[in-house]
């Protein structure tokens, strides 16, 4: 179990954590939130996936909530800082919000394990932990916000409503880990592509 734990690309993520069966923990509890939801998911179901003692396992995290928050904060940074280089690598405001778009549809299919979680599971965090995810998750949206206002403001984009817009491509976005087949039918870039031509579209049909 611990292999096939490894294998998961969420792994990535989980290098903060310097002690190895603190990822381990961490991990296992990731695919139980995903799998039955953060409610059903008991101290067994964690440390018997990551095959350690019961015991141990609050010697790596305060609570069960201290693990999906870790999952929370690390899955929004992780998407940010994707948001973050794709505003630097662009000058052009059109070309920025396709590279957002892509990069961040990219994000959610590498990452779905945690997209997932962090979509469904985020209303059983503390109220302290949801106020920090949402700052998280403002400061994502308002990346894309940026753009999208300053070229309705240049009469470049003929956005009639910036917000239903935001809503209607961040809706997608995170639908995506959702559908996507995990048998390969589709590459990823491909619909990260035709997602950022979607968003791209919608600029100019006001």
């Amino acid at each position: 179990m611990l292999n096939t734990l490894e294998k998961l690309p969420e792994a990535e993520i989980t290098q903060s954590l310097m002690i190895h069966s603190s990822r381990s923990v961490a991990l296992a509890a990731l695919v139980s939130f995903s799998e039955i939801g953060f409610h059903a998911t008991t101290t067994r179901h964690i440390t018997k996936r990551a095959s350690v003692s019961a015991g141990s396992l609050y010697t790596h995290f305060q609570s069960k909530e201290d693990i999906l928050y870790f999952w929370m904060r690390e899955g929004h940074r992780s998407a940010r800082d994707a948001v973050r280089q794709a505003v630097k690598r662009t000058e052009d405001l059109e070309e920025r919000i396709a590279a957002i778009v892509c990069d961040l549809t990219l994000w959610h299919i590498r990452f779905r394990t945690v997209s997932q979680v962090n979509t469904t599971q985020v209303r059983a965090l503390s109220k302290e932990h949801y106020a920090e995810i949402r700052k998280y998750r403002r400061e994502i949206v308002e990346l894309l916000r940026s753009p999208v206002n300053e070229g309705v403001n240049q009469g470049r984009f003929q956005v009639p409503a910036i917000d239903v817009y935001l809503n209607a491509v961040f809706a997608i976005i995170l639908d995506v880990s959702r559908w996507y087949p995990r048998d390969g039918a589709l590459m990823p870039e491909s619909v990260a592509d035709g997602y950022a031509t979607f968003a791209r579209a919608m600029l100019h049909c006001g």
